[in-house]
């Protein structure tokens, strides 16, 4: 887990460290940076309805109705972005289904295409995607059963950022942009492990495949333990 001892101390406790706003959120959530200084009268789901579309606050199957709440974007203070969230969790020690996570890669991609759209016109906004924790653990699983011939659903055993690995406290909470997501899933009948590499905007940049240790495998925590 990321360590927030630093920024807890800092902000007094008075703020929820994996909140909608912010990064390590474990739901599966997009922030959408739209070039917007502050945020304006129709608030975050009326300019993703603006700049988007209206399909990205409706329904989505498999992940149910997203709802636009004001986040944060960069280093410091951070500077406002809207950011659409789902109430499926995805990170965090549990199991995630693999429908929960094609659609979730499937919003990505409708996303990408909204942002290649805006590259090739002049009336569009251009677009920049940043995934929480917890779509950055759904677009893995989704690439882990797309790559390697998965069909159960998988367990998430950890999303974190390099720094976070390395021993760094979190001292920011924003959506930065600086770092990929480290996801290691692993399938407790077949004796897989994953470890796939997300960037911040959701793309994959890589993943390996293991087996579980001999060992490993009398004493592992598993999601129902």
């Amino acid at each position: 887990m990321p360590d927030y001892s630093e920024i807890r101390k800092a902000l007094a406790g008075d703020v929820d460290v994996e909140g909608s706003f912010g990064r390590f959120n474990p739901r599966i959530a997009v922030a959408i940076g739209m070039g917007e200084g502050d945020p304006p009268p129709e608030g975050s789901a009326g300019v993703v309805a603006r700049e988007v579309g209206d399909w990205m606050l409706e329904d989505e199957p498999g992940l149910g109705k997203p709802h636009a709440v004001d986040g944060s974007s960069g280093r410091g203070a951070g500077a406002w972005v809207p950011v659409v969230e789902w109430t499926v969790e995805a990170a965090g020690s549990g199991i995630i289904e693999l429908a929960v996570a094609r659609a979730a890669a499937a919003v990505l991609d409708r996303l990408r295409n909204r942002r290649r759209d805006a590259a090739e016109s002049e009336e569009l906004q251009p677009l920049t995607l940043d995934v929480s924790r917890g779509m950055a653990a759904a677009v893995a699983a989704n690439h882990v059963a797309s790559t390697f011939d998965e069909t159960e659903p998988l367990t998430v055993e950890a999303v974190e950022e390099p720094s976070s690995i390395a021993g760094v406290k979190v001292f920011d909470l924003s959506y930065v942009g600086a770092e990929p997501w480290v996801v290691l899933l692993r399938n407790d009948e077949t004796e897989r492990r994953y470890y796939v590499v997300v960037a911040p905007g959701g793309e994959i940049m890589g993943a390996i495949e293991t087996n579980l240790l001999e060992f490993e495998k009398m004493f592992i925590r598993r999601p129902e333990d």
